[in-house]
């Protein structure tokens, strides 16, 4: 069986698409488009995520950020979760309460 299967990859030709396949599922790929890495700016202006940069960058999104290329690169499923989670809820909560005694202040 293993044999058949090595001659039958030997025969292809490098171009031909059953290697890039093969070659997938060796680097064990899923067939699915690999999501790509956004940076800070492009998150914000997601449909899904529709933050300013700066109000990201306050509520901490750079827990989830990955290093590439020396700056923070970011892939919009973990965004989305850590933004839904109760750390970014603390987060907001913490920057209300800051706000707030900062309002309260100037009043006095």
């Amino acid at each position: 069986m293993k044999a058949d299967l090595i001659t039958w990859l030997a025969t292809l030709p490098d171009d031909a698409p059953e290697l890039a396949r093969v070659d997938a599922i060796r680097r064990g790929d899923d067939g699915k488009a690999a999501e790509g890495l956004l940076l800070l700016k492009e998150l914000g202006q997601h449909p899904e995520v529709r933050l300013h940069h700066t109000m990201l960058w306050k509520l901490g999104i750079n827990a989830v950020s990955e290093d590439f290329g020396g700056r923070p690169r970011y892939r919009l499923s973990r965004a989305l979760e850590y933004l839904r989670g109760p750390a970014c809820a603390a987060r907001r909560e913490e920057l209300r309460a800051k706000r707030k005694a900062r309002e309260e202040a100037k009043t006095r």
